[in-house]
């Protein structure tokens, strides 16, 4: 791996290190420190406790124009870029993202709620992207610089395995506004002409529901994942006692099997009857015998499935006759 002499020099200078974080500290609180920042800022924490963007004049005023929004950022553009000039290796203490056509800043974080910029850069082949992620968020995205085709997506209908997702192209420019409310909406770059730079305010829900993916073009499921990272920590954890084969986690599971998102206790389940058949199916019977449990159909049909493959396992997960 090849490293920059100035990072080495850097990594080797502790006392620099500390300069350098001071100054960062420094700026940041200079930035918020601003007037027009700090009502911003203390709009964000009322819409953070659950106010509407409407109760938060101030926050939805920096995302009504590009004006609104550039006033607000003035401060951080010119402490930022002071200190950036004056020590180019600065870290900011701020979460920052980049990938390949993405790169994002977080300005400020309220539990649940995030306001930062977004930047995408050309990607053409963004115009051939077939898969769409609709996670259960509250978003507004306002334009502040370049241009771009959005393709703008709602879930019109489901069945669990497929939806049928209603498509409205559009383009956004300096000026444009996008507002994506919950988890049946979403939206996709098809083409960017010049980097798109973006305000962007996301509140998640309290206990967000799975994030989706669907394939636009057939409305097909491909992909569902943990909208709660406790849940998302839950599910690791079950999935690592599963591997590990501790069959003495068992009780556990099918007490996990009781309470949460189904999503959850389905895969409690799963891993359940993988170490221990006969608390497995208990668990499954119950979740057969209640029609109002979310997990009803499944279960009645992994049941089936599971009399069908093993019938030599009566409804405890025991064998009736040896192998």
């Amino acid at each position: 791996m090849l490293v920059d002499p100035r990072i080495a020099g850097l990594r080797a200078d502790d006392g620099m290190q500390q300069v350098m974080r001071q100054a960062a500290t420094r700026a940041v609180r200079r930035c918020r420190s601003d007037e027009a920042v700090r009502s911003v800022l203390a709009a964000l924490d009322r819409y953070a406790a659950g106010d509407g963007l409407a109760d938060c004049p101030a926050l939805a005023n920096a995302l009504a124009s590009e004006r609104a929004a550039r006033a607000f950022l003035r401060p951080y553009i010119a402490q930022l870029t002071a200190l950036q000039r004056r020590f180019p290796l600065v870290e900011l203490g701020m979460r920052h993202q980049s990938a390949r056509g993405f790169h994002s800043l977080e300005l400020a974080g309220r539990g649940q709620v995030t306001l930062g910029l977004a930047v995408h850069e050309c990607a053409p082949e963004a115009g051939r992207c077939d898969i769409a992620a609709f996670p259960d968020a509250e978003r507004h995205e306002l334009v502040i610089g370049g241009m771009a085709e959005v393709e703008l997506l709602e879930i019109r209908s489901e069945n669990g395995s497929h939806a049928r997702i209603g498509r409205t192209a559009k383009r956004a420019a300096s000026g444009a506004r996008m507002i994506l409310a919950g988890h049946r909406q979403a939206r996709i770059l098809r083409h960017v002409h010049r980097p798109l730079v973006m305000l962007r305010l996301v509140r998640t829900a309290a206990r967000p529901l799975p994030t989706r993916q669907f394939a636009i073009s057939s409305g097909k499921l491909l992909h569902r994942a943990h909208g709660d990272r406790s849940e998302s920590r839950q599910e690791l954890m079950f999935a690592l006692l599963g591997r590990m084969r501790r069959a003495d986690a068992a009780p556990a599971l099918a007490q996990a099997t009781l309470a949460g998102s189904p999503h959850l206790r389905w895969q409690a389940l799963r891993e359940c009857l993988a170490l221990d058949s006969a608390l497995g199916l208990v668990a499954l019977e119950r979740m057969t015998a209640d029609r109002a449990d979310p997990l009803f159909g499944p279960a009645s049909s992994l049941r089936a499935q599971l009399a069908a493959a093993y019938p030599q396992l009566d409804r405890k997960g025991h064998a009736l006759y040896p192998a």
